[in-house]
């Protein structure tokens, strides 16, 4: 016989159910279609990873991320256009998938869900994550990471040959969400080439001679030599970068007097700029 406290938590989690549940049916307009959110699949998708894995990640909702800041604004402004929607992402422990598909289409939102969940449990069993953690240079980061999302790819379309066509799906809605080329500084723009061609190649095959790894190390590696084989680096000349700062420091587009931010917000804040 269940003891009481057991009664008592399974009658909540069932009311909690059923709350979450009519509130999803009532949270639009009567007009307006309903969008797939994640509350709607978090279960089915914890226990298709459990079925395939045999271990389970907890689902978090992704953030938006913050809003830039004055500074920010003026002195990144060759790191244009800034992210502004929630994207899927792990730490190798949990996983963040974007709260609202925005789609109204259940079984197409649903396969994607499936499909991004998936990938973020490839690649926390890869240890993607560790990239990041390793005090790489945000290009070679950006690159291995790349490296490490194919890689992922691969090996999901390999251990479940099914999901290729839904992997391809999802390639295809993040590659029309890109903002426009146009809207990407000059020096910024070969690693968006790169992206888009990333993002419009096969899942099972390696993309243009581009190698799929074993491993973060390997992506790492291979990274360094593609970034300077498509001679990644941005270019970006003195005056590009010093432009806000010969404004703020000299009162116009005079002299060439590049400070260090430090320096630059002192004399702001003694009035001497």
């Amino acid at each position: 016989m269940a003891e009481a406290e057991e009664v008592i938590s399974d009658a909540a989690r069932h009311a909690t159910v059923f709350a979450q549940d009519l509130w999803r049916r009532h949270r639009t307009a009567p007009d307006t279609p309903p969008t797939v959110v994640l509350a709607d699949v978090a279960t089915r998708l914890d226990l298709l990873i459990s079925a395939i894995f045999g271990c389970s990640y907890p689902i978090r909702r992704a953030q938006l991320p913050p809003r830039a800041t004055f500074l920010s604004i003026v002195f990144k402004r060759h790191q244009k256009p800034r992210l502004r929607r929630q994207i899927p992402a792990t730490n190798g422990v949990s996983l963040w998938l974007p709260p609202d598909s925005q789609l109204t289409n259940v079984a197409l939102a649903t396969r994607l869900y499936r499909v991004m969940a998936l990938q973020q449990v490839i690649r926390a069993r890869r240890g993607s994550a560790t990239i990041v953690n390793q005090g790489q240079t945000p290009l070679l980061a950006d690159v291995a990471l790349l490296l490490e999302a194919c890689a992922a790819d691969a090996a999901l379309a390999t251990l479940l040959p099914g999901m290729t066509g839904s992997i391809q799906t999802l390639r295809r809605e993040a590659l029309a969400a890109r903002p426009p080329l146009s809207q990407f500084p000059e020096p910024r723009r070969p690693l968006e080439q790169f992206v888009r061609q990333l993002l419009g190649s096969e899942c099972t095959v390696s993309p243009g001679g581009i190698p799929l790894t074993d491993s973060p190390e390997q992506s790492l590696s291979h990274a360094q030599r593609i970034i300077r084989d498509l001679q990644l680096v941005p270019r970006v000349s003195v005056n590009a970068i010093s432009a806000p700062f010969r404004w703020y420091v000299t009162g116009g587009p005079g002299n060439c007097a590049l400070l260090p931010m430090t320096t630059y917000l002192e004399r702001v804040a003694n009035k001497r700029v």
